[in-house]
């Protein structure tokens, strides 16, 4: 892989790229990525790795989202597969972005003249790479990611994991997300710890080769987002007698979106049988910004999910323990990182009390050092010294809990309401016949406020008067658990909700 790197570098360079060029690699799951990403790094360019192909349902949409990155990252280059070459070639030809293919990279003979532009030795404060990064919502924006953060971030990870060689990590996240690309990429390659990777694609459509992968090659470490551990719960089919032992994982990690109890407890019961275990599971809470994570649950110690009254929650910002049974369950992300402090602040950037809602605030040296070509928002995120996250959350016993995101409420009457608390009723109402449930607000003009609504997507379709069962049942449940009045409830097929490449509503 090194002496494959080294030889594209040097084609890289001929083809004129070098020191700080932004170079977008539009490709797939695969060798020739991995390869391509570590030659762009030794040219001392900033690669990019752009979303797969696969996320996009219609072709139109994926050049049109590359020509946007390479438009608002301002690169000089572009790799891209060789079925896609002519389309971006075609929009990029009158720009000062060279277009190169893949194939022919690979297939260049090595040149016996000098490159244009010499290749280049990383300095510790030098770009590692571009993390495209959009939150939850919102357009994506590229996060420089230095070589000293994240090769600090990377010797914490081996440290709070207690990572060794004996160790295998498995996962199927793609290499254009962080959690792909730090934990089942750089880590390796940093640490010597080996990794199993799967296409996230075929992963999708064949959710068991995961597991396989964790019985054949002893895998022990597995990281995922809520929404993996969901879709193997619903879609691996096992039979009796079938040979697959799971006993050899240490951790299975989840992160990158909310983590909802319910469906960790459903993994765990489903596949018990082949040796998985609740004292298994850790939780995170991080972000590109972060470079990966921020925090983590302690080892040896089981998940603490807080119980909380959604009524306080909603009107006066505070986490209250309760035993009722409509309480809304909020799953900790554990504790920070170490030489990493979370605090959670108010309006005015003030740390606030414990069980008291406010935005989550992170401080690290393992830290982007801004967003490319935009120091306006830059300069939003990055305040005295911390990340503003925009996430909203809590701190209990020194361990976080993550609510929403802090641009995601629904201000309605000058109340703040979370969409998750509207959510998860929605979803406990349709069980196994719902996709993703969204909670939004919808100005309205005539009473100056926003007005809440939930759209639910349905996996199958449902007689008009059992629909409107359903909507009915949905509205009851909301008000008593919430006492807030949905103005409207719709159904849509599955798919309808559009998500972002990291598998998050958008």
């Amino acid at each position: 892989l090194h002496t494959q790197a080294q030889q594209l570098a040097t084609r890289l360079a001929v083809a004129g790229i070098g020191p700080e060029d932004v170079v977008v690699l539009a490709g797939e799951h695969n060798p020739s990525l991995i390869a391509l990403l570590l030659a762009a790094m030794y040219t001392g360019a900033t690669p990019i790795v752009a979303p797969y192909p696969s996320v996009f349902k219609q072709a139109s949409s994926y050049y049109q989202r590359v020509l946007t990155i390479v438009e608002t990252c301002q690169a000089h280059a572009i790799v891209a597969l060789s079925d896609t070459l002519d389309h971006f070639a075609q929009h990029l030809g009158d720009s000062r972005c060279i277009v190169l293919e893949y194939a022919t990279l690979a297939g260049m003979p090595t040149p016996d003249s000098p490159p244009k532009r010499p290749l280049s030795i990383s300095t510790p404060s030098s770009p590692a790479y571009v993390q495209l990064t959009s939150g939850t919502t919102g357009t994506p924006k590229g996060a420089v990611v230095s070589q000293a953060a994240v090769l600090h971030h990377l010797r914490n990870l081996v440290a709070v994991l207690r990572l060794s060689k004996s160790d295998v990590l498995v996962g199927w996240t793609p290499f254009y997300h962080d959690l792909g690309l730090v934990l089942n990429l750089l880590l390796p390659l940093a640490s010597g710890v080996p990794v199993v990777t799967i296409s996230p694609d075929y992963w999708v459509r064949q959710p068991r080769t995961l597991l396989q992968a964790i019985h054949d090659y002893r895998g022990t470490v597995c990281a995922m987002p809520n929404f993996g551990f969901s879709h193997m719960t619903r879609n691996v089919r096992l039979r009796d007698g079938d040979e697959l032992d799971l006993g050899c994982i240490r951790y299975l990690l989840a992160g990158t979106e909310v983590v909802q109890k319910n469906t960790l407890d459903a993994f765990t019961t489903r596949f018990k049988p082949f040796g998985v275990t609740p004292e298994m599971l850790r939780v995170g809470y991080g972000m590109a910004e972060s470079v990966l994570t921020a925090s983590l649950t302690p080892d040896s110690v089981p998940l603490r999910v807080d119980h909380i009254r959604r009524q306080e929650l909603l009107t006066q910002g505070r986490a209250i323990p309760t035993n009722d049974s409509d309480a809304l369950s909020v799953v900790s992300c554990g504790i920070s990182l170490p030489q990493t402090t979370i605090t959670v602040i108010d309006e005015q950037g003030s740390p606030l009390p414990e069980r008291q809602i406010g935005e989550i605030a992170i401080e690290s040296p393992a830290m982007f050092e801004r967003y490319l070509y935009r120091p306006d928002l830059t300069q939003q995120a990055l305040q005295h010294g911390r990340l503003l996250t925009g996430d909203l959350g809590y701190l209990a016993d020194n361990e976080l809990y993550v609510v929403d995101r802090k641009k995601d409420l629904i201000i309605s009457a000058g109340r703040n309401i979370y969409p998750e608390a509207l959510e998860q009723p929605a979803l406990d109402v349709l069980g196994d016949i719902g996709g993703r449930a969204v909670a939004f607000g919808i100005r309205s003009p005539d009473l100056g406020t926003e007005l809440p609504v939930l759209v639910c997507e349905l996996r199958r379709r449902l007689p008009e008067t059992e629909r409107d069962q359903l909507a009915s049942e949905i509205l009851r449940r909301v008000h008593r658990h919430t006492s807030v009045a949905l103005a409207d409830v719709r159904f849509v097929r599955r798919g309808w909700v559009e998500i972002t490449t990291s598998g998050k509503v958008a």
